[in-house]
């Protein structure tokens, strides 16, 4: 099952592709019956102002999964290290828990979201 960015992000490619599918149709149609030169100028400008902010749209989708992977990475690498050190422990350690935990949400489901001090969220 796909994450919900990269649901967003491949949703967002395919509304790039319709878009890039609707202005070759457009010039094609424009390339076998001309149109009025003002009304094809605006809807080209129409169509590169929608691919413009579908772009960045995508990018920035882009940008959260890149950042969203490295606190991963980030923080497998942290327990990693403390596995290897004798870190880890299997009991509540206060002050491990000030270092890593920047704080803890309850949703009216229930579930417990933990914000870690590296920005990760950790959902349960």
């Amino acid at each position: 099952m796909k994450a919900a960015p990269d649901k967003k992000i491949e949703s967002q490619y395919i509304y790039l592709n319709g878009l890039t599918v609707s202005m070759q149709e457009f010039i094609k149609e424009n390339a076998m019956k001309p149109q009025d030169e003002d009304f094809y100028e605006t809807k080209m400008t129409e169509y590169n102002t929608q691919k413009a902010e579908a772009e960045k749209v995508l990018h920035d989708l882009q940008d959260k999964r890149a950042a969203r992977l490295s606190r991963k990475e980030l923080l497998e690498g942290l327990i990693r290290t403390m596995s290897r050190e004798g870190i880890v422990t299997d009991t509540f350690d206060g002050k491990l828990w000030l270092l890593l935990v920047e704080k803890v949400a309850v949703g009216t489901d229930g579930k417990l979201t933990f914000t870690l001090r590296n920005g990760m969220k950790i959902e349960v």
